[in-house]
Protein backbone atom coordinates (compact mmCIF):
# COMPACT_ATOMS: atom_id res chain seq x y z
CA UNK A 1 0.00 0.00 0.00
CA UNK A 2 1.23 3.47 -0.65
CA UNK A 3 1.38 6.14 0.80
CA UNK A 4 0.45 9.64 -0.91
CA UNK A 5 1.30 13.36 0.03
CA UNK A 6 -1.05 15.83 -0.59
CA UNK A 7 -0.63 19.49 0.92
CA UNK A 8 1.22 18.29 4.04
CA UNK A 9 -1.97 15.55 4.53
CA UNK A 10 -1.29 11.96 4.29
CA UNK A 11 -3.58 10.71 1.99
CA UNK A 12 -4.09 6.31 2.30
CA UNK A 13 -4.36 4.19 -0.63
CA UNK A 14 -6.02 0.90 -1.56
CA UNK A 15 -10.09 2.14 -1.24
CA UNK A 16 -11.26 -1.15 -2.35
CA UNK A 17 -14.36 -1.45 -0.95
CA UNK A 18 -17.41 1.69 -0.84
CA UNK A 19 -20.62 1.13 1.30
CA UNK A 20 -23.31 3.30 1.98
CA UNK A 21 -23.08 5.89 4.98
CA UNK A 22 -26.28 6.85 4.72
CA UNK A 23 -29.20 8.01 1.86
CA UNK A 24 -26.71 10.64 0.53
CA UNK A 25 -23.41 9.45 1.35
CA UNK A 26 -20.95 6.41 0.95
CA UNK A 27 -17.64 6.00 2.67
CA UNK A 28 -14.32 3.50 1.75
CA UNK A 29 -12.49 1.28 3.85
CA UNK A 30 -9.97 3.91 2.98
CA UNK A 31 -11.88 6.51 4.96
CA UNK A 32 -13.00 8.13 1.55
CA UNK A 33 -16.70 9.74 0.79
CA UNK A 34 -18.52 10.55 -2.03
CA UNK A 35 -22.03 11.81 -3.24
CA UNK A 36 -24.58 8.79 -4.12
CA UNK A 37 -25.33 10.93 -7.31
CA UNK A 38 -22.11 12.07 -8.16
CA UNK A 39 -19.62 8.16 -7.53
CA UNK A 40 -16.47 9.43 -9.49
CA UNK A 41 -15.73 12.72 -7.18
CA UNK A 42 -14.17 12.56 -4.09
CA UNK A 43 -15.98 14.84 -1.54
CA UNK A 44 -13.83 16.84 0.62
CA UNK A 45 -12.99 16.60 4.15
CA UNK A 46 -11.28 18.68 7.04
CA UNK A 47 -8.59 18.16 9.67
CA UNK A 48 -9.97 20.09 12.95
CA UNK A 49 -7.53 21.63 15.61
CA UNK A 50 -7.28 18.75 17.27
CA UNK A 51 -5.60 16.70 13.96
CA UNK A 52 -8.51 14.46 13.45
CA UNK A 53 -10.27 14.73 10.01
CA UNK A 54 -14.07 15.45 9.67
CA UNK A 55 -16.70 15.66 7.18
CA UNK A 56 -19.30 18.21 6.98
CA UNK A 57 -22.19 17.97 4.51
CA UNK A 58 -25.82 17.78 4.03
CA UNK A 59 -27.04 16.78 7.52
CA UNK A 60 -24.10 15.06 8.53
CA UNK A 61 -20.94 16.77 10.27
CA UNK A 62 -18.86 14.03 11.60
CA UNK A 63 -15.40 12.69 12.74
CA UNK A 64 -13.93 10.54 9.29
CA UNK A 65 -12.73 7.74 11.53
CA UNK A 66 -16.52 7.20 13.32
CA UNK A 67 -18.21 7.26 9.82
CA UNK A 68 -15.37 4.34 8.96
CA UNK A 69 -15.93 2.20 11.90
CA UNK A 70 -19.98 2.52 12.34
CA UNK A 71 -20.06 1.21 8.44
CA UNK A 72 -17.43 -1.58 8.11
CA UNK A 73 -16.47 -2.00 12.24
CA UNK A 74 -18.64 -4.91 14.02
CA UNK A 75 -20.07 -3.08 17.14
CA UNK A 76 -21.24 -6.04 19.57
CA UNK A 77 -19.97 -5.13 22.79
CA UNK A 78 -21.51 -1.40 21.82
CA UNK A 79 -18.36 0.47 22.81
CA UNK A 80 -18.68 4.01 22.12
CA UNK A 81 -15.14 5.21 21.36
CA UNK A 82 -13.06 4.84 18.25
CA UNK A 83 -9.28 4.44 18.42
CA UNK A 84 -6.35 4.66 15.70
CA UNK A 85 -4.36 1.77 16.65
CA UNK A 86 -1.60 3.11 14.67
CA UNK A 87 -2.36 6.93 16.61
CA UNK A 88 -1.94 8.29 13.02
CA UNK A 89 -5.41 10.53 13.57
CA UNK A 90 -5.50 11.02 9.76
CA UNK A 91 -4.85 7.37 9.01
CA UNK A 92 -9.28 6.52 8.73
CA UNK A 93 -8.41 2.92 6.98
CA UNK A 94 -10.66 0.46 8.48
CA UNK A 95 -7.75 -2.01 9.19
CA UNK A 96 -6.60 0.97 11.72
CA UNK A 97 -9.78 1.48 13.74
CA UNK A 98 -11.10 -0.32 16.45
CA UNK A 99 -13.92 -0.06 18.64
CA UNK A 100 -13.23 0.81 22.61
CA UNK A 101 -14.41 1.86 25.71
CA UNK A 102 -13.05 5.37 26.89
CA UNK A 103 -10.69 3.40 29.33
CA UNK A 104 -9.06 1.42 26.38
CA UNK A 105 -8.72 4.62 24.46
CA UNK A 106 -6.88 6.61 27.65
CA UNK A 107 -4.72 3.63 28.19
CA UNK A 108 -4.14 2.95 24.39
CA UNK A 109 -2.82 6.62 24.34
CA UNK A 110 -0.58 6.00 27.44
CA UNK A 111 1.18 2.74 27.39
CA UNK A 112 1.10 1.61 23.53
CA UNK A 113 2.10 5.00 22.00
CA UNK A 114 3.81 6.72 24.89
CA UNK A 115 1.58 9.70 25.02
CA UNK A 116 1.96 11.78 28.38
CA UNK A 117 -0.19 14.01 30.64
CA UNK A 118 -1.34 16.72 27.90
CA UNK A 119 -4.68 17.81 29.52
CA UNK A 120 -4.81 21.87 29.91
CA UNK A 121 -5.73 22.33 33.61
CA UNK A 122 -3.83 24.35 35.65
CA UNK A 123 -0.98 21.33 37.00
CA UNK A 124 -0.96 20.43 32.63
CA UNK A 125 2.52 21.00 31.14
CA UNK A 126 -0.15 22.74 27.66
CA UNK A 127 -1.36 24.80 30.42
CA UNK A 128 -1.05 28.73 29.67
CA UNK A 129 -1.24 31.44 32.08
CA UNK A 130 -3.64 33.61 31.75
CA UNK A 131 -4.10 37.56 32.97
CA UNK A 132 -7.14 39.09 34.49
CA UNK A 133 -7.41 43.41 33.46
CA UNK A 134 -9.56 45.62 34.61
CA UNK A 135 -11.11 47.78 32.00
CA UNK A 136 -9.39 50.06 32.18
CA UNK A 137 -6.17 48.15 31.08
CA UNK A 138 -4.70 47.58 34.69
CA UNK A 139 -3.12 44.06 34.91
CA UNK A 140 -5.13 42.60 38.37
CA UNK A 141 -4.08 39.37 38.60
CA UNK A 142 -1.84 36.23 36.93
CA UNK A 143 -3.38 32.98 37.02
CA UNK A 144 -2.02 29.58 35.94
CA UNK A 145 -4.85 28.47 33.87
CA UNK A 146 -7.96 29.52 31.99
CA UNK A 147 -9.71 27.12 34.78
CA UNK A 148 -7.94 28.68 37.77
CA UNK A 149 -8.78 31.80 36.71
CA UNK A 150 -12.99 30.86 35.99
CA UNK A 151 -12.50 29.36 39.61
CA UNK A 152 -11.67 32.62 40.94
CA UNK A 153 -14.21 34.70 39.20
CA UNK A 154 -16.91 31.98 39.25
CA UNK A 155 -16.90 31.86 35.45
CA UNK A 156 -16.78 29.43 32.87
CA UNK A 157 -13.75 28.79 31.11
CA UNK A 158 -14.73 28.81 27.53
CA UNK A 159 -15.15 32.07 28.20
CA UNK A 160 -12.36 33.34 29.18
CA UNK A 161 -11.00 31.64 26.32
CA UNK A 162 -13.34 33.12 23.80
CA UNK A 163 -11.87 36.41 25.40
CA UNK A 164 -7.86 35.36 25.32
CA UNK A 165 -8.50 34.33 21.99
CA UNK A 166 -10.17 37.57 20.93
CA UNK A 167 -13.75 36.60 20.42
CA UNK A 168 -15.33 38.35 22.70
CA UNK A 169 -13.82 41.77 24.42
CA UNK A 170 -14.61 40.99 27.95
CA UNK A 171 -16.13 38.82 30.27
CA UNK A 172 -17.49 39.06 33.63
CA UNK A 173 -16.22 43.28 33.34
CA UNK A 174 -12.82 42.20 33.12
CA UNK A 175 -10.59 41.58 29.86
CA UNK A 176 -8.83 38.36 29.70
CA UNK A 177 -5.04 37.54 28.01
CA UNK A 178 -3.08 35.01 27.88
CA UNK A 179 0.26 34.37 27.20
Amino acid sequence: MGVIYIKKRKIYGDDIMWKSYDDIYEISTGGKIRNKKSPDKILKTYVNNCGYEKFKGHNVHQYVHRMVAETFIPNPSGKEQVNHKNGDKLDNRAENLEWVTRSENVSHAYKCLGRKRSYCGSKGHNAKKVYQYSLEGQLLTTYNSVGAAAEAVGGASPNISRCCNGHIKTYKNFVWKNE
